[in-house]
């Protein structure tokens, strides 16, 4: 923390000494003892109330991000579902020609919304 070595510790107890005094120097260590004390006991409550705070603020994202998870409904996000954020698709550009992509039954007789021409075909 401060670096100070044997001869500056040498250099304090003298100047102490000469401008304290050593009858009142017993005194005026206490004090400063005290108050060093004060200083530590200070500063490990505010360490306590920061880290207090951080656990808080952890909890609550972790409580959100539950709920989140917790309230998805498939439903209102169907591409989320279908598509979910990270996941890689085969072929070239995300599927477009592509015969290595697995379609399912009910894939292939759906009707695209852009040339619904109300015959059902899809396309």
């Amino acid at each position: 923390m401060f670096d100070i070595g044997w001869t500056e510790m040498l250099v304090v107890t003298v100047v102490a000494i000469v401008v304290v005094g050593p009858k009142d120097l017993p005194k005026v260590l206490r004090a400063v003892g005290g108050f060093v004390r004060q200083m530590r006991r200070l500063a490990n409550e505010f360490r306590g109330g920061v880290a207090e705070f951080m656990r808080e603020a952890e909890l609550d994202e972790v409580k959100n991000s539950i709920h989140h998870v917790s309230n998805f409904d498939p439903a209102r996000h169907p591409d989320f579902v279908a598509n979910p954020p990270g996941a890689t698709q085969s072929g070239s550009d995300a599927g477009e020609g592509s015969s290595d992509a697995p379609t399912s039954g009910a894939a292939k007789g759906a009707v695209s919304p852009k040339t619904d021409d109300g015959k059902g075909g899809g396309g």
